[in-house]
């Protein structure tokens, strides 16, 4: 730490006593400087860790061994709304909703048996607004005792991501299954339009061999407009599923409307 130097203009040794004392005396001196930069160094340290206890945005909580709260950063009081003389001595679990506050307490024992890093239940805030976030737990001493250090993340903007990100999964897979179902009904029409195509073939053949020209003209005449009917709605269904093509043409409502 320094150096003493002692010198006389008329002794040539320097008695025992008087070096004994002046070494007893450096020592002090010695301790003295010691003890004065310790104490700078743990103020400066302890200004240090409160400067960024009070300026963190994260949540911070010590708390003793039983789990209650010594001390809260001001991102608690700002966040959840309570002083921290209200906080101080209460539960670290009443910081979460009260139907989960158990499941809360289990995991914190896993966290601080080294089983869990991290648990993500919700904080409740005076008012009674829940804030998802993030906590994890540090063992430590405060004030030379065990206390355990707890981090809390509002993790508002990762929650919302996730349900954006989850909705448009949804959307993309209803997308999907629309065009599924485009694609379904599409080759519905197409074999069941193959299927009235071989009816009206066959009414156009009976209707050149029946004896009764008058009665099976008129019958097969139904028979064979209703088949067309059903071949222009699949013609429709092929054109709504992407299949067939979309024709614009005038129409009679008179004949329309009779036919209906």
């Amino acid at each position: 730490i320094a150096c003493m130097n002692i010198a006389s203009h008329s002794l040539d040794h320097m008695p025992v006593f008087a070096r004994q004392v002046l070494e007893t005396l450096a020592g002090q001196i010695g301790q003295a400087i010691a003890r004065e930069q310790a104490e700078t160094l743990r103020i400066e340290r302890e200004a240090n860790l409160n400067t960024l206890f009070n300026t963190i945005k994260d949540m911070l909580f010590v708390m003793d061994k039983q789990g209650r709260i010594l001390r809260v950063n001001p991102a608690v009081v700002k966040t959840l709304g309570y002083t921290e003389d209200q906080m101080r001595g209460a539960p670290l679990l009443n910081v979460h909703p009260p139907a989960q506050r158990e499941e809360a307490a289990r995991l914190l024992v896993e966290i601080i048996s080294g089983r869990r890093a991290t648990y993500n239940i919700p904080a409740i805030t005076k008012e009674g607004r829940e804030i998802p976030i993030e906590t994890s737990l540090a063992s430590g001493r405060w004030n030379g005792h065990v206390a355990f250090f707890g981090v809390a993340r509002d993790i508002s903007a990762r929650v919302e991501a996730e349900e954006r990100r989850l909705s448009l999964e949804r959307q993309v897979q209803h997308a999907q299954r629309f065009e599924s179902l485009g694609i379904l009904a599409g080759g519905i029409a197409h074999d069941f339009n193959n299927l009235l195509m071989i009816i009206l073939g066959y009414v156009e053949l009976m209707q050149y061999r029946l004896d009764d020209k008058a009665f099976s003209s008129e019958s097969l005449g139904k028979i064979q407009r209703t088949a067309r009917n059903a071949s222009a709605l699949c013609k429709q269904m092929l054109a709504y599923s992407g299949r067939g093509a979309l024709i614009k043409e005038t129409v009679c409502l008179n004949s329309l409307i009779l036919d209906m």
